[in-house]
């Protein structure tokens, strides 16, 4: 039986990411993201369409906030005097994973 695979290409036709597929369509196994000279970037590993491990793991905290939207300040208390977060790795992670997950409950 032939692999399912969920392949995309940059405009040029070059492959940007391919993953492998369960039955369910879901993304199951190494996924493999390309730059645009076909040299590896990222490798990332789904189970039954949960990406596995800490999408932070490795980044930079530039890097960090710019996945998550935000912007790096270097004065981090805020117009009103309040403290703002300070986005470490871990934070970013509860964000994404919920406090619970570092054991701490709202």
């Amino acid at each position: 039986m032939e692999e399912k695979k969920y392949e995309e290409f940059y405009s040029d036709g070059t492959l940007k990411e391919s993953c492998p597929l369960n039955k369910w369509g879901e993304l199951d196994g190494w996924c493999i993201k390309f730059n645009p000279d076909g040299t590896e970037a990222e490798k990332v590993f789904y189970d039954n369409g949960i990406l596995m491990g800490n999408p932070f793991t490795g980044k930079s905290p530039e890097e960090i906030v710019d996945m998550l939207g935000g912007t790096i300040e270097e004065d981090f208390i805020n117009e009103e005097g309040e403290e703002e977060y300070i986005v470490t790795p871990k934070f970013a992670s509860t964000l994404l994973n919920g406090d619970e997950f570092y054991g701490r409950k709202k």
